[in-house]
């Protein structure tokens, strides 16, 4: 029974010591293969006077970039005037005086191409105001990626840094260059120009409050109420529309990955010489200038782009920029031919030539004195038809016909011929100019429209205008009162 015993406890001794060998080969193992844990104190490498950095250069396989600093602490891109994200070079450049280790992975180690030095990966030179300069080599990250190897110029050591710290030293060109775009408002827009390849240019500026009221606007969109200039002049934006269908998608548009640096030999290769899309939007605090050019993907999803101040080509979205070139003019602007405030008019003259018919419309305005201290007063308007009173109500429902007609195209080509076959003439008050819309024979269903710099001819339903000359019998016969 006792030799049983001991064969029994032989057995177990046994059996633990292979446990115990097991575990320990497959600790060795893991040892081998994991990186060594940080000991517990770091390692100074460099201790420079941050206050003292001037010049910070980063090597990398696909590029050069040099950064100076000037008295004030402010970096800047040798060669170029590009927007810098200051903070990001301030933390490399004054990182790199204080930099430390947090393990040695050797004092000498003979071959460290297989650690990523064949090239480095990056290499960052600090140089101080008195001459000083010290280098430093990063490596690739460390088999378990918790770490990377990293050299400093004339010490054959190879360290240990943290992710976040070789991370910080990795960033390259795109990453450094303040590439934001500013956020355009339509509430202090004080001009807006846009122009699609193939197509004529929108641009509009901002109207003072006594130029919108000209206009009949009121205070319109905000503040802010803008008057176009092309392809037509003198009709009003409409700022609702302006802030919906072009202002707030391009605000979601950014710029994606640096494709090159945008300099003059090639622009043309990019398509910026003849561009898909050009915007140009300036506000009291702010200029945005966004220019696209040709498709950077066979898809045409995305495309080549430049914006103001940022010296370097982007890739961005097209995805929110198809919908505002397809975009027609008339979708941003009023197609009224003449959109006046009743208030400005003091009379209009209607002649249908051809048809032999002439109307004198007058609104005799009044201005009726307020009824208690503190009041204003009010405006009130007497209105006549060839010298006939009319009921006041029934003339502005009339006016309402007669300011809303509108144009449905634009012609270039047409040259009137001959005389209008309508005019309509609008006598304004104030010492503002009379305007005069005059009215040509196009087609069966329309009339071309010029005004007075004659440099636009609008195509106008001939129904319309018709209607505007036919209503006034039935306002002098009571039709139109309440």
């Amino acid at each position: 029974m006792k030799k049983g015993l001991y064969s029994i406890i032989a057995c177990v001794v046994l059996l633990g010591g292979m446990v115990a060998l097991y575990f320990a080969h497959n600790a060795q193992v893991a040892e081998q293969a994991a990186t060594p844990a940080p000991m517990n104190d770091s390692i100074t490498l460099l201790s420079l006077e941050k206050a003292d950095v001037v010049k910070l250069e980063i090597v990398r396989p696909d590029e050069t970039l040099t950064f100076l600093r000037d008295g004030e602490g402010q970096w800047s891109l040798a060669g170029t005037a590009a927007p810098l994200r200051q903070s990001y070079i301030t933390e490399m450049a004054e990182g790199l005086c204080g930099l430390y280790a947090v393990e040695m992975v050797g004092d000498s180690i003979p071959d460290v191409d297989g650690y990523g030095f064949a090239p480095p990966a990056a290499t960052l030179t600090v140089a101080l105001a008195d001459g000083t300069a010290a280098t430093v080599h990063i490596g690739a990250q460390t088999p378990a990626k918790d770490y990377y190897y990293m050299m400093c110029e004339g010490d054959p050591a190879m360290y240990l840094i943290y992710n976040v710290t070789g991370e910080r030293y990795l960033r390259n060109l795109a990453a450094l260059v303040d590439s934001a775009m500013a956020p355009i408002s339509v509430e202090d827009m004080l001009s807006f120009s846009m122009q699609v390849r193939g197509s004529a240019p929108i641009s509009a500026v901002r109207l003072t409050a006594e130029e919108a009221a000209e206009h009949g606007i009121g205070t319109g969109f905000g503040t802010a109420n803008m008057e176009v200039r092309s392809p037509v002049t003198g009709k009003d934006m409409y700022m609702s529309n302006l802030d919906d269908l072009v202002v707030q998608p391009m605000n979601g548009l950014t710029l994606g990955t640096l494709a090159a640096e945008a300099t003059e030999e090639n622009l043309a290769a990019y398509g910026f010489l003849d561009p898909m899309f050009d915007i140009v939007a300036e506000g009291a605090s702010y200029r945005y200038h966004l220019t696209v050019g040709n498709d950077a993907d066979a898809l045409g999803e995305t495309a080549y782009a430049i914006y103001e101040g940022v010296p370097f080509i982007y890739k961005v979205d097209t995805e929110v920029l198809k919908p505002i070139y397809n975009l027609s003019v008339f979708r941003l602007m009023d197609h009224f031919m003449t959109l006046l405030n009743i208030d400005t008019v003091d009379g209009i003259t209607i002649e249908a030539h051809t048809r032999g018919i002439r109307h004198e419309l007058a609104t005799n305005h009044k201005e009726i004195p307020a009824a208690t201290n503190g009041d204003a007063p009010t405006k009130e308007i007497y209105p006549t038809v060839n010298g006939v009173p009319v009921q006041d109500k029934a003339f502005r429902n009339y006016y309402q016909i007669v300011i809303g007609i509108s144009f449905d195209a634009l012609d270039e080509t047409f040259v009137p011929d001959g005389n209008p076959a309508v005019t309509i003439t609008y006598t304004r008050n104030g010492g503002l100019e009379t305007v005069t819309d005059r009215y040509y024979e196009y087609n069966a269903n329309f009339y071309a429209a010029l005004q007075a710099d004659n440099t636009v001819v609008y195509l106008v339903s001939k129904q319309a205008v018709n209607t505007a000359v036919d209503e006034i019998d039935n306002l002098l016969s009571g039709a139109h009162n309440e």
